[in-house]
């Protein structure tokens, strides 16, 4: 399962992004797949808890969206979805494409809490 080692990444890119910050707790990673990027969202979401283990994006949700393919038509120049299988433009009919969307695996978003203003004691004045 080489969703284990795309988690790995996915975990590490976060840690990379968050480096410096103060982070309390992530709660949530958002990543687009592309439907042609031959990642398997459920066995990501399966991975993706054991790669943050002992991590601080540990119990982040993990949230997909999903990119379904689009063709760029040298024929008509529409973006299409293109009929299947194939990449046939759906507008007309050309096979005259490239793949616009379709193939990306990226990490869109990071939620997290900052930690809590310590707060300050009473009778004091700083």
């Amino acid at each position: 399962m080489h969703e284990l080692s795309i988690a790995m990444a996915l975990v590490g890119q976060a840690q990379e992004a968050l480096a410096g910050r103060a982070v309390a707790h992530v709660d949530r990673i958002t990543v687009r797949i592309g439907a042609l990027s031959g990642v398997d969202p459920e066995a990501l979401s399966f991975a993706f808890p054991v790669a943050a283990a002992g991590t601080p994006v540990a119990g982040a949700e993990l949230r997909i969206e999903r990119v379904d393919p689009e063709v760029r038509c040298q024929a008509c120049g529409r973006t299409t979805q293109p009929k299947w299988p194939g990449t046939v433009c759906a507008a007309c009919g050309s096979s005259e494409t490239t793949l616009a969307e379709g193939r990306e695996m990226s990490l869109v978003n990071i939620e997290y809490e900052e930690p809590a203003a310590a707060p300050e004691e009473p009778g004091h004045v700083r």
